[in-house]
This record gives C-alpha cells, structure tokens and sequence, in this order.
C-alpha cells in the first residue's frame, strides 16, 4: 500500500485518496509543496523578495511620487 500525504496538515494516511479532515487529495511525499512555503503575515508579505512584489513594490512607490510631484512648490 501507499503512503500518501495531505498537502495542508503533512499527515500521512495509508489506502486512502483524501484527507478525512480538509477533504483534500493526498499526494506522494515529493509532491508536498516546502514548509516555509506559506506567505508571511504583515507588511514583509509585499517586500519579501521570494514574492517577486520588490519590482511592483518600487513601480508603485514612483507613480505615487510622480502623481505628488506637481504639488509641490518650490519656494
């Protein structure tokens, strides 16, 4: 028999296809997604580079910039 593994809990079951808790397929070992794999919680979910929001971080940054630039005067 196969061991399977619940993508959600990492709980193993034995002659099953989903988990009796979350009603998830259960999937082989290599398949589990990594641990540290869930997004952080907090403002370093939109900077954390792993995310990839770094660029989209810093566009957003610039327009707002951009869009309060002409209000401000030089004296």
């Amino acid at each position: 028999m196969r061991i399977l593994f619940c993508p959600y809990c990492r709980e193993s079951f034995e002659g099953i296809d989903e988990c009796p808790e979350h009603r998830l397929w259960l999937v082989e070992i290599d398949q589990l997604p990594p641990e540290d794999g869930r997004a952080p919680s907090g403002v370093s979910f939109f900077v954390d580079p792993r995310f990839g929001r770094g660029p989209v971080l810093a566009g957003a940054a610039l327009v707002l910039f951009g869009f309060a630039l002409p209000f401000v005067r030089s004296g």
